[in-house]
């Protein structure tokens, strides 16, 4: 569970002791472990306590651990249409649902023809959850005609702008339905560095020399 989370929640974050275990990210490094707390999940009616750590930084906000799945007996029937998950050796049952439904993608509000070889910025319809939040938005999983790429984009009244390329030689239609993938929420910004240098400020008669000089190069 994140820290920010438990905050909201209210719960009480026991710190940490000498015993405590280290946690694991996906990519192998450990994780800054605040603590523990005594969750209550209420699934389908049915309260169940876990006794969860607490890290700092983790997307997303909440993760069932393996000891928890362990523990309830869950198991995945992926023989269904969506997948069924139980727990308590099917005493409940959650339907699993693709990433790519209606609550976790943006669509594209109306038909836009791209010309080719441009940029545009098309309006795409957002999940209502998402309102008045900043989101990562990437390429689904299907194959599109114009280039889209992981960005930033503001949800507000279940919109939001989205920024393409059309790398093709000819006009490209994208017609209104799924367009792109909600990646995530962007809580925080972890850090920013300078990518490039500004241009030095310089005096207004240095400016005007510089654009008389570019001026006389372009017309030799």
């Amino acid at each position: 569970m994140c820290d920010e989370l438990a905050r909201e929640l209210k719960l009480q974050v026991i710190p940490p002791t000498q015993y405590s275990k280290p946690l694991l990210s996906a990519n192998g490094s450990e994780m800054a472990i605040t603590g523990h707390v005594k969750a209550e999940l209420y699934l389908r009616g049915l309260n169940v306590e876990h006794h969860m750590e607490v890290a700092k930084l983790l997307s997303p906000l909440f993760i069932i651990g393996r000891d928890f799945l362990t523990t309830n007996q869950a198991s995945v029937n992926y023989a269904l249409k969506p997948p069924m998950f139980t727990l308590f050796d099917g005493l409940i049952e959650l339907q699993f649902y693709t990433c790519c439904d209606e609550n976790n993608c943006v669509t594209l509000a109306r038909t836009v023809c791209i010309p080719a070889y441009h940029e545009a910025y098309v309006q795409v319809d957002t999940p209502q959850r998402f309102n008045n939040q900043e989101v990562l938005l990437e390429q689904p999983p299907r194959v599109l005609s114009v280039s889209v790429a992981r960005a930033l984009a503001f949800c507000k009244n279940n919109k939001a702008v989205y920024r393409v390329l059309n790398t093709n030689p000819y006009f490209v239609t994208l017609k209104n339905g799924l367009f792109a993938k909600v990646a995530g929420l962007i809580d925080s910004v972890a850090s920013m560095r300078e990518i490039c240098q500004p241009p030095l400020s310089s005096s207004s008669s240095e400016r005007n020399q510089m654009r008389n000089d570019l001026t006389a190069e372009a017309q030799a």
